[in-house]
């Protein structure tokens, strides 16, 4: 019994060092800067907290889905998150509009979602 709890533990702390260490290869989103000097941490309850925003904004409930859905697919940082959170509200629903970038984020739902092509020719 006593092996079987050393091995779960050393297997935990090697996936826990693991998932750590090696994020550098992966480019998934932190190379703005805007994630700072502590690694940028991800942020928590970006739906809830894009969606609460949007609203105080006066964005209609029915387009927070469309609006918070690409800028959470990026798995912003805390501080690219209170960055949106604190923006001025005519500011921030310009940059919705013209799907700019704001904070480190790609804002619309031109963001990360590709291009939908077809089009061109």
């Amino acid at each position: 019994m006593r092996f079987l709890v050393i091995s779960i533990c050393l297997l935990w702390c090697t996936v826990a060092i693991g998932c750590g260490s090696d994020d550098k290869s992966n480019g998934a989103g932190g190379t703005s800067g805007a994630g700072g000097g502590s690694g940028g941490v991800p942020a928590l309850n970006c739906s809830n907290r894009c969606a609460n925003r949007a609203s105080q904004c006066g964005s209609p409930a029915s387009t927070t889905a469309e609006k918070c859905n690409p800028v959470c697919a990026q798995t912003p940082t805390e501080e690219e998150l209170h960055c949106i959170e604190t923006t001025d509200c005519t500011e921030l629903l310009n940059a919705f509009s013209a799907h700019e970038q704001k904070c480190g984020l790609e804002l619309g739902s031109g963001g990360t979602g590709g291009t939908g092509g077809g089009d061109a020719g």
